[in-house]
C-alpha cells in the first residue's frame, strides 16, 4: 500500500473493523479499495470503516467509499463509517452525501451495535 495511507483490519465479534490512518488521495484509492473489499468474507454482514485517524480525503477516497458500498450491498453486506462528528472530514462526507448512503457512526462500538443488530 502507499506510504500516505495505512490501514489495520481486526475482527471484532465476527464483523471485520478496518481502521485507516493517514491520507487517501488519487494515488492510493484503488489500493485501499482492493484491501477493504477482500477484507470481507462472504460469511460476515459487513464492514466497518473507521475513518477516525485520517487526515485527508480527497474525491478518489469519496468515490472509492460509494464502489465499496455498491460491492458490499451486491453481496447483501453492509458498510458502515466511524468518523466523529466534530471531525474535519465530516464535512467532505456531508458535502458528498456519502451518509446518504452508508451509515456513519461516531464510534466502532455504536457501528458494531448497528451492525449486529441489522443482520
Amino acid at each position: 500500500m502507499n506510504l500516505l495511507a495505512e490501514m489495520t483490519v481486526r475482527l471484532e465479534n465476527g464483523v471485520p473493523v478496518a481502521r485507516l490512518d493517514g491520507e487517501i488521495d488519487l494515488s492510493n484509492a484503488n489500493a485501499i479499495g482492493a484491501e477493504l473489499f477482500s477484507a470481507v468474507s462472504n460469511a460476515v454482514v459487513g464492514l466497518i470503516v473507521d475513518l477516525t485517524g485520517l487526515t485527508y480525503l480527497d474525491s478518489a477516497g469519496v468515490k472509492l467509499l460509494y464502489e465499496l458500498n455498491t460491492r458490499l450491498q451486491h453481496r447483501r453486506q453492509q458498510l458502515r463509517i466511524v468518523l466523529p462528528e466534530k471531525a474535519g472530514l465530516r464535512r467532505v462526507l456531508t458535502l458528498a452525501q456519502i451518509d446518504s448512503v452508508v451509515a456513519i457512526d461516531e464510534t466502532v462500538d455504536e457501528g458494531l451495535e448497528q451492525i449486529r443488530g441489522q443482520s
